[in-house]
């Protein structure tokens, strides 16, 4: 009679027992916010500002350029589970805003009455905003009753392409600065990032916890989904982002 009562018991305890472990896990999620700042450039100069670049008579403004990177933002959340005393995995959601810069010296020019004035510039601002989301391990490199910790973490980042385009800032004769926006056609939609990065901040076990992330990632396919277009014109090229940001985890 135990026998055969026994799976039914068994059977009605499963609901039970997996709202406790859910419960569990749940308790033991840890989420964050944070926010800061990407530096990002291109690996390789792309047209019209690429030297392999066949080029024109309209296109010969570019050849002195400089090559800078882009400065923007990264924000957003990240949940973190502990698979061990010094093991986590976290996944994030970020806005994730990356890209390149150009500037393009104007030489010399007289403005109305006044003498000529040298050193003036335009500057190019490849704009490529993703939405991210990174899956990464971590660990742990303080022990669990340390009052800091520093974590070492890598994995991979999915991102989504929502807004591209390419601004430019110039000066005018007469010392106004103007800009203009351009549409950047034929970006990859979707593209995968490796990441790795230092992340530390106070004792983790503990909630309420102010963090400070260091992060490098570099694109594993190319930015563009064309290699060239207009007779040879270079779109060869992946994308390198240095961050540091700031957070508290909760």
């Amino acid at each position: 009679m135990i026998k055969r009562a026994l799976p039914l018991v068994l059977l009605a305890l499963l609901p039970v027992v997996n709202a406790i472990a859910q419960k569990q896990i749940i308790k033991k999620i840890h989420l964050s916010v944070k926010g800061g700042v990407n530096l990002s450039s291109f690996t390789n100069d792309v047209a019209p500002f690429d030297p392999y670049s066949k080029l024109t008579s309209s296109s010969r403004f570019f050849e002195n350029y400089t090559k800078y990177f882009r400065v923007s933002i990264i924000a957003g959340v990240t949940a973190d589970y502990p698979i061990s005393k010094s093991f986590s995995i976290a996944t994030e959601l970020l806005y994730n805003a990356r890209g390149a810069a150009y500037r393009v010296g104007y030489g010399t020019f007289s403005s109305g009455s006044s003498s000529s004035v040298e050193g003036e510039y335009n500057y190019y601002r490849y704009k490529i905003d993703y939405i991210a989301l990174p899956l990464l391990v971590q660990y742990n490199l303080m022990g669990p009753k340390s009052r800091f910790s520093y974590l070492v973490y890598g994995g991979i980042a999915p991102a989504l392409a929502i807004k591209t385009g390419v601004t430019q800032l110039y000066h005018n004769k007469d010392g106004s600065v103007g800009s203009a926006d351009y549409n950047l056609d034929n970006v990859r939609k979707l593209n995968l990032s490796p990441v790795a990065g230092l992340q530390f901040g106070g004792n983790r076990q503990k909630r309420m916890r102010p963090f400070c992330d260091l992060r490098f990632e570099y694109t594993a396919l190319p930015v563009f989904d064309k290699e060239s277009i207009f007779n040879g014109y270079n779109l060869s090229t992946r994308m390198w982002t240095g961050s540091i940001s700031a957070g508290i985890r909760f």
